[in-house]
């Protein structure tokens, strides 16, 4: 029940988290009339509510001063509302319920807003599809998780794990993407990124466009690691070093994008911990294993777990034993 007193305790920061809750909800849904009674009331209560004209100025005051913030300091409107996000829904509504018109910024933009994240997590045991605010497409692999803000001067996303994107382009708004102590930046593009937790190293593969690797804060006009360009990929260190660049084996879009396994000059042990995450497998390693250097190219299209376990460990010339519900690597 949304009562005169919890929304006057709501708008000064006195609710509970179950109460702000419950008001946060009540203003997005709250209907014209309704909301307008409660904040006649509380003007009154404040000392007489502004008549006419009067009244469409200090809401549209108030609307410009919560939405866009000053550069410099203003006088502070003595009237209770302290709108959150959803009360300034509510507040754009009710001036266009009395005005008809929305008040228009002069200099700033809903983009002095601070930027929310939004999360994808692919639990899966294939590719996610989806496509960001910005029409930027994404394939993200199996055990991989896409934090993402797409705002309005800069889109920024941060990865963990692996995943494929089609950058729409944007002169105006780079693309970068977060991945330890790398980013990469892009204007439109195409390219596959590996950045798994737990892994020593960052590899970014450009199957189109060019895009330019830097380290995690950067100072602005600091040199890049790298820059890439089509066919090219690049090894970092998860330290923020360039380790190596080289010739990209797989240039296919699709070789990314379809529901194959793919990996490219990948590290024998990061690929079967990589198939571990996807599939839910424990792996044990005998003492004697030693994978040394070796790394390992393939697409894997319709085999099984074990099946692509049994390849890469062909090629590392190790066995193995299914034991207790553990696949043991031997030597």
């Amino acid at each position: 029940m949304i009562t005169q007193e919890l929304l006057n305790k709501y708008f000064k920061g006195e609710c509970t988290a179950a109460e702000e809750a419950l008001v946060a909800r009540w203003l997005q849904q709250a209907d014209l009339p309704e909301l307008r009674k409660h904040m006649e009331a509380g003007w009154e209560q404040e000392g007489g509510l502004p008549a006419g004209e009067a009244l469409k100025q200090q809401l549209a005051a108030d609307l410009r001063r919560q939405l866009y913030p000053p550069q410099q300091k203003r006088p502070v409107y003595k009237i209770w509302l302290r709108l959150a996000i959803p009360a300034a829904a509510a507040l754009l509504a009710l001036l266009w319920y009395w005005t008809g018109s929305l008040p228009r910024p002069q200099e700033n933009s809903l983009s002095a807003m601070r930027p929310t994240w939004d999360t994808v997590v692919n639990t899966t045991t294939g590719k996610r599809h989806f496509t960001l605010p910005d029409s930027t497409r994404v394939w993200l692999s199996p055990a991989s998780r896409l934090i993402h803000s797409i705002a309005a001067e800069k889109r920024l996303v941060q990865l963990i794990g692996q995943a494929f994107f089609e950058v729409a382009p944007d002169a105006a708004r780079p693309f970068s993407v977060l991945t330890g102590n790398v980013e990469t930046q892009v204007l439109g593009t195409a390219f596959n990124i590996e950045a798994y937790q737990g892994e020593r190293s960052i590899r970014v593969s450009l199957v189109s466009g060019k895009v330019a690797l830097f380290r995690k804060n950067a100072p602005p006009g600091a040199a890049p690691l790298s820059h890439l360009e089509k066919g090219q990929a690049a090894t970092c260190s998860s330290t923020g070093l360039l380790v190596s660049k080289d010739t990209l084996r797989l240039t296919a879009p699709a070789d990314w994008t379809s529901q194959a396994t793919v990996f490219d000059n990948v590290p024998v042990q990061d690929a079967l911990e990589r198939i571990a995450a996807q599939y839910g497998i424990t792996i044990q390693y005998h003492k004697g294993v030693n994978f040394g250097s070796k790394r390992f190219s393939t697409v894997f299209d319709r085999e099984t777990p074990e099946q692509m376990v049994r390849n890469i460990l062909f090629i590392a010339d190790c066995r193995y034993k299914l034991e207790a519900g553990k696949l043991v690597v031997l030597p």
